[in-house]
């Protein structure tokens, strides 16, 4: 069952339960009903909400793809045009069980980008080329 409240709500509810005051006082301070407040402490929900929804630390494990980053960088490095469908037949052949949709995310990330191409102007003298737009105009 999950509870109703957020975690930091009810660890508010158990400041001032040390602090002496009344449960009335403590409905007045919070926003809470004095109902919830008393059917928190009288049936222990309090203690098991909080004890379900204390933070949590999660285990870090590698992932599925990290084993084979190495690959990835050195082709990227030698051939950086290669797209990550290709890289993803390589690195499948290679033991990887993940997704295509992963794979592209650390290409991008890895991918050196081309810097972009100068833009080259055409300049002619006066009067040696014309230029003609075919567009409809009309006229109202």
């Amino acid at each position: 069952m999950t509870p109703v409240y957020e975690w930091e709500r009810l660890v508010l509810l158990l400041h001032p339960l040390d602090q002496g005051l009344s449960r009335t006082t403590i409905a007045h301070q919070t926003g809470l009903s004095r109902r919830l407040i008393y059917h928190e402490l009288t049936t222990g929900q309090l203690v098991r909400d909080l004890g379900a929804l204390g933070p949590r630390t999660r285990a870090q494990r590698p992932a599925k793809l990290e084993p084979h980053k190495p690959i990835i960088v050195a082709q990227l490095a030698s051939y950086a045009e290669l797209t990550a469908v290709t890289l993803f037949e390589e690195v499948r052949a290679a033991g990887y069980t993940g997704s295509l949709t992963r794979l592209k995310v650390l290409v991008r990330q890895v991918q050196p980008v081309p810097p972009p191409e100068a833009v080259v102007n055409f300049e002619t003298a006066p009067g040696l080329q014309a230029q003609a737009d075919f567009a409809d105009f009309k006229f109202a």
